[in-house]
């Protein structure tokens, strides 16, 4: 019987992720410290540049992967029942993730996977937790993580977290919420739910990430670019000025660049379907040349020999994503220096005896990009965003930096 390509596998078919809920079921937790999105009030774009055909996605697409034609997760029925947002992750572990993880194993050189996050990370937050001298007491634990290596053989906790090159988060979601609730261009995805990924790629400085909740993935795009002539705007944790570490009272009221959460409204992103055209691509002009490294060899041709595979062709993986408890301890601390972002007289405070830490400032712009779970295409999406994340990390540009990314513009960069 003939093998299944990567197209293939990441083509989800119709009922296959579908979700059994109790009348009791209630919608994720949300930290308030994540209710708001610390953007400007403009700086939310639909994500227009995303959907790429780029040559090398068209090879990695035609690949052949070991599964038999007509292969299909095996789904016990309460796998279905969206009792909490773990039951959610868990249906995801063993349809959408895998489905992904597969097509990775077979098409990208030198393996790339989303795991389920293993440890803690420390978040550096917006709150009065951040002010200078103190040490950190927050922590993060997303869901997902992109990382380089094999998922069934993952890079050690010491090395984690330099391999993670995207954030990921699921989310339950009720049915019964209204509408004003969610973010433009998404189908139920409170602004919450992106707020809170949105922080932890802030944290450690990736620019990629996304969430998925039981109705949709949203993927998005995070970046800090201040146009010309363009006054900054302080905010609460902006670290901006020349000699004192400056922070906006936490007050809704005083924050004028910002409405309540409570008062939060679609109406605060009108310029949404502007798009992201605003923002420059990432480009030789703008990016740093010491921070690039050598790529990776180009996409292998056709006929190319495809890597060996851990497993025998014939025999059908159904293995899911290892998803351990995030509640697990980890000794492990990683470098608390932030990357350089390369702005220039834009970055924080220099006078600062800790020293300027780009985490304290906000993006400016996130670009999202939503797609229904129910969306036979929703995988290869999800696909699309770990290649692309793996391709800036390849060009060196793993940072949140004053550009936005595609394939066109990181295959100028890297030529």
């Amino acid at each position: 019987m003939a093998q299944m390509t990567v197209n293939q596998i990441l083509r989800v078919p119709a009922g296959e992720i579908v979700f059994r809920y109790p009348k009791d079921a209630r919608p994720s937790r949300i930290d308030k410290k994540y209710e708001t999105l610390r953007i400007e009030r403009r700086g939310l774009r639909k994500w227009e540049c995303f959907e790429e055909e780029p040559p090398h996605l068209q090879v990695y697409l035609r690949d052949v992967t070991p599964y038999q034609k007509g292969w299909k997760p095996h789904i016990v029925p309460w796998q279905r029942y969206a009792a909490s947002e773990r039951m959610v992750q868990d249906l995801y572990g063993l349809t959408l993730i895998h489905r992904v993880n597969v097509a990775l194993d077979t098409a990208v050189p030198g393996r790339l996977s989303i795991i389920g996050t293993p440890k803690y990370f420390p978040s550096w937050g917006n709150e009065a937790s951040r002010s200078e001298g103190q040490g950190e007491r927050n922590k993060i634990a997303p869901d997902w993580a992109l990382v380089l290596g094999d998922g069934s053989d993952p890079p050690a906790l010491e090395e984690l977290g330099e391999n993670i090159i995207a954030w990921g988060d699921t989310k339950l979601k009720r049915g019964d919420h209204g509408s004003d609730s969610r973010l433009p261009g998404t189908y139920e995805c409170p602004e919450a739910y992106l707020a809170q990924v949105v922080q932890y790629c802030i944290d450690m400085s990736i620019p990629l990430g996304f969430v998925l909740t039981n109705y949709e993935l949203v993927v998005f795009h995070v970046s800090k670019y201040e146009p010309e002539g363009q006054e900054r705007i302080a905010t609460r944790s902006s670290n901006y000025g020349t000699s004192t570490w400056h922070l906006l009272p936490s007050d809704a009221t005083e924050e004028t660049e910002f409405s309540s959460p409570l008062r939060r409204t679609t109406g605060d992103w009108i310029n949404f379907d502007h798009g992201d055209h605003t923002i420059p691509f990432v480009s030789k002009d703008n990016h740093p040349a010491s921070a690039h490294v050598p790529s990776s060899p180009g996409p292998r041709k056709q006929a190319a020999t495809p890597r060996a595979l851990s497993f025998p062709a014939q025999q059908q993986r159904h293995i899911t994503p290892e998803i351990p408890s995030s509640s697990q301890r980890s000794s492990v601390q990683l470098n608390s220096s932030p990357p350089t972002l390369g702005r220039g007289a834009h970055s924080p405070t220099m006078s600062s005896p800790f020293g300027p830490d780009a985490r304290a400032e906000d993006p400016t712009y996130v670009f999202i990009r939503s797609y229904a779970v129910d969306d036979k295409g929703v995988a290869r999406r999800l696909f699309e965003l770990c290649i692309l994340a793996k391709k800036a990390r390849d060009c060196g540009v793993r940072e949140i930096g004053p550009w936005k990314l595609s394939f066109a513009a990181l295959d100028a960069l890297d030529s």
